[in-house]
């Protein structure tokens, strides 16, 4: 007979295997000898019946290493299966335990997606002491805790023996918060506090609260490699997540670079793996593709090794960014759509999120806005479910592209400015830069360009300081628009043709693109049509392949302005009704207007006035709801160039004036209001 058969506490504990329905820890301390077997006995009989889960019954081997062992299993995650753990005495040296069982320990995030129903160690006083002692992260895990003997052998013992402490927390937030009560209840000089501390601050990081973890490894101070290697590498390979999130590229390099041949020491492949993929992040971030992909492709087999899914993810959806950065949206789209099947099969909806919103970059870059928004909006409040301002802050981001890209400034300044903060509070410099960057793209679209100017000089330093080649690219070719349309045609060429090698450095099809059509531009308005043509012609296969719609329409648009100036009026229209209905479907105001305004222009060198007034009337009013000051007061002078009273002329050419005038473009009134530009 056993003590728990006198007490209640065999039913307590059949009552927790009963209800695991989930991952579940339970510790039972139990003597070698008949106790414990008795003990297994009965365990066996109640498993698979009575709603108590199947039990496999794992012991040790020698020197076999549990987390090993548990892996080999191969449990099914989507079935109720649990797992009785015994033999780890043999790793016991006194009051301490072998390196081999800290394995589980370094692996209790995986613990959850390896043992899908209850994980059960029974093992003697001392091995459970140590585990307490050594590994109290692990511990606290626990949600039923229970002794056994002999009935002979001890007196009956109450019901407050039993601990019951609630399953482990199922968000970051909850795990950040119940650590944070473990560590204020621990004394000062406790035996290994530095580990839950550790922990605690892993817990922040994952929260997103990079400060906290910071500072908490800040105190805790940098380690040295004696006497536990496993505490050192996991300082700092969290040193280094949170430089890498600070975009601190070098400090995060020497940190994981520091952890990685600790962790190869001991033979722990997950860290291994997890330092290999944030050295590829940082590759990837500075745009080193080639290096960024060799860096995924070695650390996912160790993923795969270790049995980590959620590594494997992260890994997959890592690919899928290089390809995405290189505007291969097939690629791109498989390599998220593996990830995303991963990530929602661990249940991890962060990463579910985030392949959710890189889909929607996809459908952006194909200027495919209803899908993008409809992407965007499915993962902002899976972000915020689980607590991540970061990619909360990407995701209004991103629908501020989405309006941007459909001339709705208005809503589009709103989510940018709503997003800044946000990036701020997670100390994202990239984040905020992009924010940044992207207000001076609404100043340019309002030709407010002394605004585009500021923001652009704003962000290229500290694009260049996180190391973006590609927010740099597009800071500069920002910076030649803003000359462009001042026609400052000298600067805008330096401008692109600036960023243009750093575009194919990075590898970004759209941006070389961008850099093509924009110095076509140029040569178009000082009418050198031949060389405007060539670089059309460069640019339109490169839109197309990357599935710009946008683009591809203003190449179009761009080739009917040579033959409309060339006075070949048919192709002009064939190159103007084929753009037309590119910009209508992506919902570009401004580039339909334009299609409406040249349509109007091929009637008026016909001299067919009725039919120019009314185009020009029509592309106003796009201007108008826009509004786009520029394009308005070319549109005026058009209209007054058509008037038919004195009156309706000094009209038009007076809200010209205003228009450019509002934007600071004195040029424009000196060229075309004054009584010679009349």
């Amino acid at each position: 007979m056993l003590d728990i058969d006198q007490n209640g506490r065999l039913e307590a504990l059949r009552l927790v295997l009963q209800d695991a329905v989930r991952f579940t820890l339970i510790f039972i301390e139990v003597p070698m000898g008949p106790a414990r077997d008795e003990l297994l006995a009965r365990l066996a009989a109640w498993s698979g019946h009575d709603e108590v889960p199947p039990l496999r019954f794992v012991t040790l081997g020698p020197s076999q290493r549990p987390w090993d062992a548990l892996q080999a299993l191969a449990l099914p995650p989507d079935e109720r299966v649990g797992v009785v753990l015994t033999g780890l005495e043999q790793y016991s040296i006194g009051a301490t335990l072998a390196p081999a069982v800290h394995s589980l320990n370094l692996a209790r995030d995986l613990l959850s997606r390896t043992v899908p129903g209850p994980l059960v160690i029974v093992a003697d006083a001392d091995v459970l002491r140590a585990i307490s002692e050594q590994m109290p992260d692990l511990y606290s895990w626990r949600s039923f805790e229970t002794h056994v003997e002999s009935a002979e052998d001890q007196a009956p013992t109450s019901g407050g023996d039993l601990a019951a402490e609630g399953p482990p927390p199922e968000t970051a937030l909850e795990e950040l918060e119940r650590l944070r009560g473990l560590v204020a209840a621990l004394p000062n000089d406790a035996e290994n506090a530095t580990a839950l501390r550790l922990r605690f601050a892993h817990a922040a990081f994952n929260a997103f609260d990079t400060d906290e973890a910071a500072s908490i490894l800040t105190a805790l101070g940098e380690p040295s490699s004696e006497p536990d290697p496993a505490l050192a590498a996991r300082w700092f390979e969290l040193s280094g997540g949170i430089a890498l999130r600070r975009s601190d590229h070098d400090a995060a390099r020497v940190r994981f670079e520091q952890a990685l041949p600790l962790y190869h020491e001991i033979g722990e492949h997950l860290g291994e793996a997890n330092c290999i993929l944030g050295l590829g992040g940082i590759a990837l971030r500075r745009s080193d593709h080639d290096t960024a992909r060799l860096r995924y492709e070695q650390a996912l087999p160790l993923f795969r090794q270790v049995g980590d899914q959620l590594g494997e993810a992260n890994c997959v959806k890592s690919l899928g960014d290089i390809a995405l950065r290189r505007s291969d949206h097939d690629t791109a789209r498989l390599r998220y759509e593996q990830a995303l099947s991963l990530f929602r099969k661990v249940g991890d909806q962060l990463g579910e999120a985030s392949c959710i919103r890189r889909l929607g970059d996809i459908a952006l870059g194909r200027s495919d806005h209803d899908t993008a928004r409809l992407r965007y909006e499915q993962a902002l409040p899976l972000y915020r479910k689980v607590g991540s301002l970061f990619g909360e802050a990407n995701c209004i981001l991103s629908l501020g592209a989405v309006a941007l890209r459909r001339s709705d400034h208005d809503t589009a300044r709103l989510h940018f400015e709503q997003a800044l903060p946000l990036f701020r509070k997670v100390n994202d410099q990239l984040g905020e830069t992009n924010c940044i960057k992207s207000l001076g793209d609404i100043a340019l679209a309002r030709s407010d360009h002394d605004t585009a100017r500021l923001r652009y000089e704003q962000a290229l330093p500290l694009y260049h300081k996180v190391g973006s080649l590609l927010g740099e690219a597009s800071c500069i070719k920002g910076l030649g628009d803003v000359a462009l349309q001042r026609s400052d045609h000298d600067t805008a060429r330096l401008r692109y043709e600036q960023a243009l090698p750093l575009y194919r450095k990075d590898g970004s099809l759209l941006g070389e693109a961008n850099c093509t059509q924009c110095l076509g531009n140029i040569a178009l308005e000082r009418s050198d049509h031949d060389a405007a043509r060539l670089r059309f012609e460069q640019a339109l296969p490169l839109y197309r392949k990357v599935g710009s719609l946008v683009g591809e329409a203003n190449c179009i648009l761009s080739l009917g302005d040579i033959a409309l100036e060339g006075s070949d009026h048919d192709t002009a229209r064939l190159r103007i009704e084929q753009a037309l209905p590119l910009y209508r479907k992506v919902g570009s105001l401004l580039g339909e207007a334009n299609c409406i305004r040249s349509l109007g222009d091929i009637a008026r060198e016909r001299s067919d006035h009725d039919t120019a007034r009314l185009r020009y009337e029509q592309a106003l009013s796009q201007y108008q709801r826009i509004p786009e000051p520029y394009s308005i007061g070319y549109t005026h002078h058009r209209l007054a160039a058509l008037a038919t009273t004195p009156d309706e002329r000094d009209r038009h050419l007076r809200l010209a004036r205003e228009a450019w005038t509002a934007i600071g473009r004195d040029d424009l009134v000196a060229r075309f209001l004054t009584p010679s530009g009349d």
